[in-house]
């Protein structure tokens, strides 16, 4: 009875709770499906599904990953009452947001996979890596918070309650505990996929956003004591979510599917080497679900009588190299933000990590080799079976006083890669051949990193701390500027010609 009675308090407090722990996705497939700009990408359910697979998939910030987990949670999903008690799926309230989308025309697939698997789904990105790991602690515990929250009516499972009494109680009574320890809960997601397949008798589909946060992250300064990269505080909070992971998605005992998605090898690697990161334009199986294609674009455009902006879309947004098509792919969320204020400008949003990599753009380290990517493009030798043990080292380039080298310029452009300032010029096999800014989104972007009063200074030797010489670096970041503004309309990416919609 006393079991009963907590398990009933704790539900009533997660109820009261709810608003402020549960935040909506950033890209919601139940608000994207009714827009005018909507590209259908369901049949990536069917990619997805088709074989028993851990799937990790890295693209750059603005192709669509929040979106597809979005889709695959909405559409997989299994609905049950407040009994645990599983609803028929067409009258489910997810029901609807499929009815006129290509996955509802394979009717038999449709039936067999609809509603019909338990989905865990986490956000890594709401995880704080600093400043202590006390932050962290309660960040993590509100991500198992919200867990728990959706699958409350596990409370009153008679079969968790025979199978596992002592084990269910304690977790949730440990959660409410004034000395939370992190450490505690590392097995806590599987458990919940352990959960969920007695309940349902069938394995889960577990959905990750933003694997790579933590790890990016900690790599920051912040992330540790000031001067005292890698200390305690940095190993247990990278420790405690490595750990979380493997015991998550290791094995095939509980969980059938699972997709993690992110930006770079860099930050997957630090907190979880096991998984094969697949880069969605690299793939040819994968660059038609994510980004936007010119047909797409053109598709959009027609039925918003946008056609006249297809040019300049492509200079602004377009240029991205997609392996095995014909066409260049396109940024999506920069795409979509234009259709909705009709200006062309830079929506990127600079990753906070490139901040604390500022000084790297410095003329004299990456700086001068990084201005060709900005006219003539960049040679590059870059062997994609080895970039995640590029990644490894690249470590080593947030250590204090590190002393950069030429050998490390590739480390670099490997990151730029992955974060999408840069696209492949050239492919040989397994190696990216050349590489250049895609479009003038990211040539600003890039632009606005490098060109800084002391890049200037190194470059053209300028001395002295004078109001004459402060004046010669405004003026010629001024030039840059105004010439930026100059070329936009002729301007062409290298690889990119104009012309392409023609």
């Amino acid at each position: 009875m006393g079991r009963f009675t907590f398990f009933c308090v704790l539900a009533a407090v997660f109820d009261t709770t709810k608003q402020q722990l549960i935040r909506v996705m950033e890209s919601n497939f139940s608000e994207i499906v009714y827009s005018p700009y909507f590209t259908d990408k369901t049949m990536f359910i069917k990619y997805f599904m088709r074989e028993p697979k851990h799937l990790m998939v890295l693209a750059p910030q603005g192709f669509g990953k929040s979106t597809i987990l979005s889709m695959l949670q909405l559409f997989l999903d299994l609905q049950a009452d407040r009994n645990g008690t599983i609803i028929q799926p067409n009258t489910t309230q997810n029901a609807p947001f499929f009815e006129r989308v290509k996955i509802r025309r394979e009717e038999e697939y449709y039936e067999r996979h609809f509603a019909q698997h338990p989905v865990l789904y986490l956000n890594l990105k709401h995880l704080a890596c600093h400043p202590s790991y006390l932050v962290f602690g309660r960040t993590f515990r509100d991500m198992i918070v919200r867990m728990l929250l959706k699958y409350k009516y596990l409370l009153r499972s008679r079969i968790l309650v025979s199978r596992a009494p002592q084990e269910y109680y304690s977790c949730f009574k440990l959660l409410f505990q004034s000395n939370f320890n992190p450490e505690h809960f590392v097995l806590m997601g599987r458990r919940m996929t352990r959960y969920l397949s007695w309940h349902f008798d069938r394995k889960c589909v577990v959905l990750i956003d933003g694997f790579d946060a933590p790890g990016t992250r900690s790599l920051q300064p912040g992330c540790s004591y000031p001067g005292m990269p890698g200390t305690s505080t940095d190993k247990r909070i990278l420790d405690v979510v490595g750990r979380f992971l493997t015991a998550l998605l290791e094995g095939d005992e509980f969980v059938s599917h699972s997709l993690s998605t992110g930006v770079t090898r860099i930050g997957s690697s630090v907190v979880y080497a096991n998984l094969t990161a697949a880069s969605a334009l690299d793939e040819p199986d994968l660059a038609p679900f994510f980004g936007l294609s010119e047909t797409e674009l053109r598709d959009i455009a027609m039925s918003r009588g946008q056609l006249h902006h297809l040019e300049r879309l492509a200079l602004w947004y377009g240029g991205y190299r997609a392996q095995g098509s014909m066409q260049r792919h396109f940024n999506t969320r920069s795409v979509m933000t234009f259709f909705k204020t009709g200006k062309f400008k830079r929506y990127w949003r600079t990753p906070s990590v490139m901040e604390q990599l500022r000084e790297l753009f410095d003329y004299d380290l990456f700086g001068a080799f990084l201005e060709g990517a900005l006219s003539t493009g960049l040679p590059a030798a870059l062997n994609k079976k080895y970039m995640r043990l590029n990644s490894l080292k690249f470590r080593g380039l947030f250590a204090p006083y590190y002393k950069y080298s030429p050998t490390d310029n590739d480390l670099m452009v490997q990151f730029l890669l992955e974060n999408g300032y840069l696209t492949p010029t050239g492919v040989s096999g397994n190696f990216i051949i050349g590489v250049s800014t895609p479009n003038l989104e990211m040539k600003e972007a890039l632009q606005k990193l490098l060109y800084k009063e002391m890049f200037f200074r190194k470059k053209f030797n300028i001395s002295g701390r004078s109001s004459k010489s402060r004046a010669l670096c405004h003026t010629i970041d001024l030039s840059i500027k105004l010439n930026t503004k100059g070329y936009r309309r002729g301007w062409s990416p290298v690889g990119g010609p104009r012309g392409m919609f023609c």
